[in-house]
């Protein structure tokens, strides 16, 4: 197991230890017995994050394990102490870009866990009302994801949460992605910047009403934040008939 800590970041080649046995000198396999929930909730944790980040952000570790950000380091350090990871610090920075296709996966973007009883969908081809939706990713053959207000009658939201990004001092990231909103009763798609122990204020970007039946380009939206952050993604569904939201294509620059 090889972790390699550079400011708020890790690089990490994972043989899957829990699977299977491994080969490595000063790994002491006694101690594997002794981790808690806790440091297989990181370890765990880190392997997600490999799957889409060559250098996984301690803050995407801690925001996949749900847990603090200084109880998640201290579990790291302690793995180090163990001789069951070990850092180098000799690199440079480097964070999560929180870019995602979602033709694979989620890319560590989450469905919010707040008061909101709805939640986006990952979809391939087309929706099942394409009147309201798209008839396939932007690029053909892919997935996006999508939310489609299930009932007339009834106002109805989804949040979809980024990792935790790096913040952006002395400069700003622009995102961009691609959006789908078909119908009269499409709703609104906000987008929120949120500093890391901060709640959700106003919204960054919004965008209202039917846009027809293509994908459509965002803006270069510029984000600054001196703080860790997330980027919340929310469908506002109001009370009437048909529609739905989509976005694909996620990318900060």
């Amino acid at each position: 197991f090889y972790l390699r800590f550079v400011n708020a970041c890790v690089h990490v080649v994972l043989p899957r230890f829990i699977h299977k046995p491994i080969k490595m000198g000063k790994l002491n396999v006694t101690m594997l017995r002794y981790l808690t929930k806790e440091d297989f909730r990181v370890l765990t944790a880190i392997e997600m994050g490999m799957k889409n980040h060559e250098v996984v952000p301690a803050s995407l570790i801690a925001s996949i394990a749900k847990l603090k950000h200084g109880g998640c380091h201290k579990i790291l350090k302690e793995l180090c102490k163990n001789k069951l990871i070990s850092f180098d610090r000799g690199k440079t920075f480097a964070q999560a870009s929180g870019d995602c296709t979602f033709d694979a996966d989620l890319c560590g973007w989450t469905q919010s866990q707040d008061d909101s009883r709805w939640d986006w969908t990952q979809q391939a081809g087309g929706t099942t009302n394409n009147t309201a939706g798209p008839s396939d990713d932007i690029t053909g053959g892919g997935m996006y994801m999508y939310f489609k207000a299930p009932a007339v009658g009834e106002a109805k939201r989804a949040i979809l949460e980024s990792p935790m990004l790096a913040p952006t001092t002395n400069h700003c990231v622009s995102l961009t992605f691609y959006y789908h909103m078909c119908g009269a009763h499409s709703g609104t798609l906000n987008l929120y910047l949120v500093p890391a122990g901060r709640n959700r204020a106003g919204a960054v970007w919004s965008l209202s009403g039917d846009k027809g039946e293509e994908w459509v380009q965002s803006p270069n939206i510029e984000l600054r934040s001196d703080a860790d952050f997330q980027v919340f993604f929310e469908a506002v569904h109001d009370e009437g008939g048909a529609g739905g939201i989509a976005i694909d294509q996620v990318e900060f620059t």
